[in-house]
């Protein structure tokens, strides 16, 4: 199974352990605009190649993946389970699902 950066992403906006009721410093929770930067901007920034990836934007590469959800409104607890339908890296489909 390919990773996926959704069950950080999950933690980070609910701050609840896996089967967990209740957060853990839910002051300390991130907003899903803000964990999804965590996974795509500010880990190029990370990695030093803020140049290169991170956004889309004329001149950077441009790697996007097409989710089965819209990680904005799906509900909390289904963060975990989106996956991507398609993915292209380099301008090569790599990943394409039929559903």
């Amino acid at each position: 199974m390919p990773p996926s950066l959704f069950d950080a992403i999950h933690h980070a906006v609910t701050r609840r352990p896996r089967g967990a009721a209740e957060p853990v410093g839910p002051d300390q929770c991130l907003s899903r605009e803000e964990a999804l930067a965590c996974a795509s901007r500010e880990g190029a920034y990370l990695t030093f190649e803020e140049d290169d990836k991170g956004t889309l934007e004329l001149g950077k590469l441009a790697d996007i993946a097409v989710l089965d959800q819209d990680a904005l409104t799906a509900p909390e607890d289904a963060l975990p389970d989106i996956r991507a339908d398609l993915v292209i890296v380099g301008g090569e489909v790599v990943l394409a699902t039929v559903t």
